[in-house]
């Protein structure tokens, strides 16, 4: 090869294998020779062109050629060339340095240029994550940690470090691995605490709630978040404090707290409508919190018998522009409680479609938390539309999604409704092994849970070879009480419809009448036309 030949070839070989001419110009010192250099490069099938528009593009034809080559250059060479390339495609590609992140964190990593690949590090790290590549995001973040560590110790790089850690909190999240997570926001609290940050100390107690919040250690994540909103009174802080708050809704919506929940809800949302910023995410959050909030709030609204505004709140947090802004986090979990009050109320209403478009993108991901929402959001959207056999097969495999994984959230709605489907199906022992298997869980969970279960209980009761009533009537009853004390007056409802056919079975056919005529008005009232249609025809 002629000087300017091999002169060229090895600054493709630092660019990669495959390289663009623009930024071989740019890097070259013989850029009038650099056209004829890769003709002959071209002749002698050492390289090919792979692109003409929007700009030329070429490629090693082998791998080995480009190895070969680039192992001629002295080390100091090499991260001295990498420097000027990663310097190259920032000036070059400033309309679209998004697209370029991965690689511009490759070169100044390898030149050494520690500021630099922390830089395009974290913003790699947080583009896989947006793509719902959980596991990619994690290593960059790790891989930016490392750069980071480079880094003369300062004030800075604390504050990159706490920021950075933050981040990661939530693939790992995405990824089941909560124990991970636990152990990162106890590492970033003491670097927090010794920078004497106000905010920062917020945000790690945030994700230390989040983090209990995924395990079901409710008592710990309210905790931390009234911790926060006692603290933090400052103007700076005011879009944590919103974000707190929608979290800490979440977690009293997640215990049957529902008044607590809806104040909250109801705060919040008032407060983005206020200010146009339904569409803005919180930092440290990966929800779109509007739609997040209108779907918890409908769900409560609809336990509550004020479907009519479930379904205006609905309507508010779904509409193509908000769908449009959404990243997949959010579409399932907005998902999951659409077909959460489409089962409670006995009506598709969109949620089975809605899902299975949502599911088909999360099955693509690496996150087995997202697919099991998915699956869990269209067992509820089976059993709506009375599809039970296939709501029990989804259902297994969301189970199967999580095995292994520290990740609570949900899981025990997940039995509970394994046994409504069990029941349905007439495969009671099914049931009764579900159910057992759920119970550590109520345990964790009792002020929302328990009610559920001992209305399930009942359930089992009455449908054994060997029924039993009186004990059936005590878990109703002790079911009902719980839902009507703390407003879920549409499940204690639904539950009494159960509790009056089982007076029937008994014998007590005025007393079951009266019960199933009450229910009857209260869902016509509630706007609920599939249970006011069932007391009709048990009454019938």
């Amino acid at each position: 090869l002629d000087p300017y030949s091999r002169e060229s070839l090895r600054l493709a070989s630092v660019i990669g294998r495959e390289f663009a001419q623009r930024i071989l110009e740019q890097i070259s010192s013989s850029k009038d020779q650099l056209a004829g250099s890769l003709e002959d490069l071209k002749l002698l099938e050492l390289i090919q062109q792979i692109r003409v528009m929007p700009e030329a593009e070429y490629m090693f034809k082998h791998v080995i050629t480009q190895e070969v080559t680039y192992e001629t250059l002295l080390l100091q060479k090499r991260k001295e060339l990498h420097g000027l390339v990663g310097m190259a495609m920032e000036e070059l590609y400033q309309d679209r340095i998004e697209e370029q992140v991965n690689l511009l964190y490759r070169h100044f990593s390898l030149a050494e240029n520690w500021q630099k690949a922390a830089e395009y590090g974290r913003k790699s790290a947080n583009r896989a994550y947006r793509l719902g590549q959980f596991q990619e995001a994690v290593s960059m973040f790790e891989n930016t940690y490392t750069c980071l560590l480079q880094l003369p110790k300062n004030q800075t790089r604390q504050e990159n470090i706490v920021d950075l850690q933050l981040e990661m909190v939530w693939p790992l999240h995405f990824l089941g691995q909560q124990d991970r997570a636990l152990k990162i926001c106890k590492q970033i609290e003491s670097v927090a605490n010794d920078l004497k940050d106000p905010v920062r100390i917020c945000r790690v107690d945030h994700a230390y709630g989040l983090t209990y919040f995924f395990i079901n250690q409710y008592a710990q994540t309210e905790r931390y978040f009234l911790k926060i909103l006692q603290h933090s009174q400052k103007s700076e802080m005011d879009e944590l404090i919103q974000a707190v708050k929608f979290a800490l809704a979440t977690n009293y919506l997640s215990i049957g707290h529902w008044k607590e929940a809806a104040d909250l809800y109801s705060e919040v949302i008032y407060i983005l409508e206020t200010r146009g910023n339904q569409g803005v995410y919180f930092e440290d959050s990966p929800f779109l919190a509007y739609p997040h909030m209108c779907h918890h709030l409908g769900y409560i609204r609809a336990l509550q018998g004020r479907v009519n505004e479930t379904k205006k709140l609905i309507q508010k947090g779904y509409t193509p522009a908000l769908e449009q802004l959404c990243n997949l986090q959010s579409r399932a979990y907005c998902c999951l409680w659409h077909s959460a009050i489409s089962d409670l109320i006995g009506e598709d209403y969109g949620a089975l479609d809605r899902v299975n478009k949502v599911l088909e993108i999360a099955e693509e991901t690496d996150s087995p938390i997202i697919c099991y929402l998915c699956y869990a959001a269209k067992g509820n959207a089976l059993i709506a539309t009375k599809q039970f056999k296939a709501a029990e097969e989804i259902l297994k495999k969301s189970l199967l999604c999580i095995e292994g994984t520290t990740h609570r959230r949900y899981l025990e709605a997940v039995y509970y409704n394994l046994v409504r489907v069990s029941l349905e199906l007439g495969v009671w022992d099914e049931a009764e092994r579900y159910y057992q298997d759920a119970l550590p869980l109520v345990k964790l969970n009792p002020d929302r849970e328990s009610s559920r279960f001992d209305f399930l209980k009942g359930r089992l009761l009455t449908s054994s070879d060997s029924p039993d009533f009186g004990n059936a009537r005590l878990f109703f009853e002790k079911s009902i009480q719980a839902d009507e004390t703390s407003g879920a007056v549409v499940q204690a409802a639904q539950t009494k419809y159960y509790l009056a056919q089982m007076l029937a079975q008994e014998g007590e056919i005025e007393r079951s009448r009266d019960i199933l005529s009450d229910l009857r008005d209260m869902f016509e009232n509630w706007v609920i036309p599939f249970w006011q249609s069932k007391c009709d025809q048990a009454l019938d």
